[in-house]
């Protein structure tokens, strides 16, 4: 088994990476799910201050989650020698799309109460 930097175990890097960061940004995101929710009170409604809507984007954020996630597994098995910067790029957007998530997730019915 070769250990240089282009070999099998430098694969597998950045793939635990991105599975540690894809992990933390669904509990996050489901976390934020949970809470609950504070409408303004007027009359009617506003139709997205339910619990189904944020349970709804909840479920959407976790599949971009999920899919920059297959991206970085592509991209960290694929991707030959000098182009790891295509691999860290990966990783950076899985990371910024773990933090949109939550942060939609959370502010999808406009306000966020901790139950």
């Amino acid at each position: 088994m070769s250990t240089t930097r282009s070999g099998p175990r430098h694969r597998w890097v950045p793939i635990l990476l991105g599975t540690l960061v894809a992990i933390a940004s669904l509990a996050a995101i489901w976390w934020a799910e949970g809470f609950d929710v504070v409408c303004p009170a007027v009359y009617p409604g506003d139709p997205s201050c339910t619990e189904e809507y944020r349970r709804t984007t909840a479920v959407v954020s976790s599949a971009v989650v999920l899919g920059f996630w297959g991206v970085v597994v592509a991209t960290s098995w694929w991707v030959r020698r000098a182009r790891f910067a295509l691999v860290g790029l990966a990783l950076v957007a899985l990371l910024l799309a773990g933090l949109l998530g939550y942060t939609v997730t959370l502010s999808s019915t406009g306000f966020a109460h901790p139950a």
